[in-house]
């Protein structure tokens, strides 16, 4: 894999659970950042705010993947341990806002 293609990879949090897609546009890694940010501020603060902004993505999809947007199911991924909050691009940890 190259370096690009490395940085096309994007942690998804998606209705079908936490997935890491290959997301060459730069649309729809921006799409997958404010999903991103969404999940986290609803995690750091639980807000009804930020369930207001998970609401958004409701029915959303990137590459054919639905966003999670139930509160319910992203406390479910993060109390297992799947959901990685830390990381929007897997296999390098930096700061992704």
């Amino acid at each position: 894999m190259t370096s690009q293609e490395n940085d096309d990879v994007v942690r998804l949090v998606t209705v079908e659970g936490v997935l890491d897609v290959n997301l060459p546009a730069q649309e729809q890694r921006s799409l997958a950042r404010d999903h991103f940010e969404a999940v986290w501020t609803y995690l750091t603060s639980g807000s009804k705010a930020s369930v207001d902004s998970l609401a958004a993505f409701r029915d959303v999809q990137i590459a054919g993947l639905e966003l999670e947007s139930d509160p319910d199911v992203i406390d479910a991924l993060d109390d297992s341990g799947e959901l990685d909050i830390g990381e929007l691009y897997p296999g390098r940890r930096a700061d992704w806002r």
